[in-house]
């Protein structure tokens, strides 16, 4: 089985009362955890995921910036490659909020992106 690990870091962000996720996105799970192994990633898709942090009165944080070096879209879209065949799973890691008693969405996205900062200039 081949694992796939993506490291975020959570840094405490301004909370908000509705989800944070960026559009497209899923909900996969809420956790207490720092950590959570998504196995649902097909072969041959490039699957993205975002953690944001929920407080006990269902407060939000914008999701969680990625870290260094992790292969990253719009600074806070973790990114897993799908090898094309086999066995394998994506373990997404981050670092506690700094917010007493709080769970963490899971939220991921399947495929490409569409482009964004389209343009036409009329010639």
């Amino acid at each position: 089985m081949k694992k796939i690990t993506i490291l975020l870091f959570f840094i405490l962000a301004p909370i908000f009362t509705h989800a944070q996720a960026s559009q497209g996105f899923t909900l996969l799970k809420n956790v207490s955890t720092l950590t959570y192994t998504d196995s649902t990633c097909p072969d041959m898709t490039s699957c993205f995921y975002e953690v944001t942090a929920l407080d006990s009165t269902g407060h939000e944080s914008q999701p969680a910036p990625c870290a260094s070096g992790q292969l990253c879209y719009n600074g806070n879209q973790a990114v897993a490659q799908m090898p094309s065949s086999g066995s394998h799973s994506v373990t997404l890691t981050w670092t506690a909020s700094t917010t007493p008693s709080v769970t963490y969405n899971i939220y991921s996205h399947i495929g490409p992106l569409p482009p964004t900062g389209l343009g036409a200039i009329v010639n």
